[in-house]
């Protein structure tokens, strides 16, 4: 009779995503996990082929967990802020997820239409297109443009260069929303 599997699938990927979520993805090897894990390195890799297919798991459930999180912001009576304030709390309770999501080499967008046309980031277009009544081109450039604020100050965040209160962050983000939102109106 064959062994009983002691280590699952999903103990194993727990035991990455703790990893990555700890100390980044460069960290997780397969005696790293193995260790976490109470284990040789053989459950590992009767599971996964590779370290890359379970670095690609491990991607794929951070982004996920990472999806859901701006989706409970958004749930937030103020969509805009409640998203952006979520993708900021992100980058300072889970810094090297944070990291891995956005500040690696994986993501290649040339133009905006091409960012803002993927998923979560249309229908927060389409809902600042409602909300505003500017046409589809200016609503992409006033998402783009305070995403980036956003994005600045979490990058600075999970790198712990700052240490912006809440109220702060809120005051330049809507600052920067209402500027844009007045220059795009005027068609400047």
């Amino acid at each position: 009779m064959p062994p009983k599997i002691r280590i699952t699938e999903e103990q194993i990927v727990e035991g990455a995503v703790g990893i990555v979520r700890e100390s980044g993805m460069k960290a997780l090897n397969a005696r790293g996990l193995a260790s976490v894990l109470g284990c040789s390195v053989q459950p590992i890799f009767r599971v996964f082929a590779g370290m890359e297919e379970l670095k690609k798991r491990v991607f794929a459930e951070i982004s996920q967990e990472y999806q859901q999180y701006l989706l409970n912001g958004m749930a937030q009576e103020d969509s805009l802020d409640g998203l952006l304030m979520a993708y900021i709390h992100y980058a300072r309770n889970e810094k090297q997820c944070f990291r891995l999501l956005h500040m690696s080499d994986r993501l290649g967008y040339n133009r905006t239409q091409e960012f803002t046309g993927v998923g979560i980031n249309q229908t927060i277009v389409e809902a600042m297109k409602r909300e505003t009544g500017l046409p589809l081109r200016a609503a992409q450039s006033l998402y783009v443009g305070t995403l980036f604020a956003a994005h600045g100050i979490a990058t600075m965040i999970a790198t712990n260069h700052c240490g912006f209160s809440d109220e702060e962050i809120q005051e330049i983000i809507s600052n920067v929303y209402d500027g844009l939102l007045l220059k795009l109106r005027s068609g400047q």
